[in-house]
């Protein structure tokens, strides 16, 4: 049967192209009454240890308690809608941050996205900061368990991307062994403005 057959074939990973240039801009002016940021960076892989102080670095930044929405939503009143992500696959992802706001405050928005991912590159967080982040994203992906379905997908999704069942189980135990150090390693690492995608 083709369906079973084809998720047999091992994943082939494809040349990793650098950006064909350090950095590019995206800009179209429409008359709009907001305005919609994305700025990105190349990623990690479903399959390399760095996908685990990833996401304790985007829940640092994201969500409702993240340094994102604190700093440039709550006390700066800059956005609309804001979010960030890290997003990893068979060949590496990005690490993406999103804002929606008013388009006479682009650029100021677009600068406080930028420090907030200096601050995160050049300075270690405070480990309440970091055990707060892991404790959400291991309580979030526990409540997610509760659902058959979710589970479902992903054991089926461990084993088509080869990195196994058991990863449903270790997940957890990874997200619990990140470090401030290991945070700010992968900060300096992705994050770098020089090799940015802004749209």
């Amino acid at each position: 049967d083709w369906r079973f057959a084809s998720s047999t074939r091992k994943p082939r990973p494809g040349k990793v192209l650098p950006p064909k240039k350090p950095d590019e801009v995206v800009i179209r002016r429409k008359e709009k009454f907001q305005a919609h940021i994305v700025y990105g960076f190349l990623g990690a892989t479903l399959s390399h240890p760095d996908r685990y102080p990833l996401d304790v670095m985007n829940a640092i930044l994201a969500g409702q308690g993240g340094r994102l929405f604190l700093e440039l939503r709550d006390k700066k009143g800059l956005a609309y809608a804001l979010s960030s992500s890290s997003t990893e696959g068979v060949e590496p992802g990005h690490f993406m941050v999103y804002m929606g706001c008013d388009p006479t405050k682009l650029e100021m928005a677009l600068s406080g996205i930028k420090e907030e991912l200096r601050k995160i590159a050049t300075e270690k967080p405070p480990e309440e900061e970091v055990a707060r982040a892991k404790q959400y994203l291991i309580g979030s992906y526990d409540l997610e368990l509760q659902k058959n379905s979710v589970v479902a997908s992903i054991l089926a999704s461990n084993e088509i991307y080869k990195i196994g069942w058991e990863e449903l189980y270790r997940y957890p135990e990874q997200i619990e062994k990140v470090t401030a150090n290991e945070i700010l390693r992968v900060a300096q690492k992705y994050l770098r403005q020089d090799h940015s995608v802004l749209s």
